[in-house]
């Protein structure tokens, strides 16, 4: 049975996922995290199959949380909430980590986590992300340490 793993701060939001996925079939289990840290130890808990995740949680504002990078390390497929032209939606897209959705497409994000799951079912369930590299902490640590040692010359 695969597993779907809903991060999302927004509890009202939160339980009208899991009532959609769980509507919708018996064959995945869905679980909830209320927040990153909650995610990404549920992660270290438990393999999953599916992560859809609030990027702009209420406690970071449009900033990228962290745990978004530990996310793409997972080589799973990641659903985010967020807007289209932020820079989670760049990333998402240019390392083909997943797929972007905004809380207006009920219907897009439904029929995409479908065929995911059909995907999955048939075994043609692949993730290959690109280009991650970049985006791990030691890469980002050495880009930011680079920026401060100009400006600092």
């Amino acid at each position: 049975m695969s597993k779907i793993l809903i991060i999302e701060d927004e509890e009202a939001i939160r339980r009208v996922l899991v009532k959609i996925l769980t509507e919708e079939s018996k064959d995945y289990q869905v679980f909830e995290a209320e927040d990153g840290l909650a995610g990404t130890e549920a992660i270290k808990k438990s393999d999953f199959d599916l992560i859809l995740c609030d990027i702009n949680q209420s406690d970071g504002g449009n900033i990228i949380p962290g745990k978004f990078f530990h996310y793409l390390s997972y080589k799973i497929p990641i659903i985010t909430f967020s807007s289209k032209n932020s820079d989670t939606s760049n990333i998402v897209n240019e390392t083909k980590c997943g797929n972007v959705f905004d809380f207006s497409n009920e219907i897009d994000l439904k029929n995409h986590i479908l065929e995911l799951y059909s995907n999955f079912k048939n075994g043609t369930f692949l993730v290959k992300p690109i280009d991650i590299e970049k985006y791990k902490y030691s890469s980002l640590s050495f880009k930011l340490d680079s920026i401060i040692k100009k400006t600092i010359d």
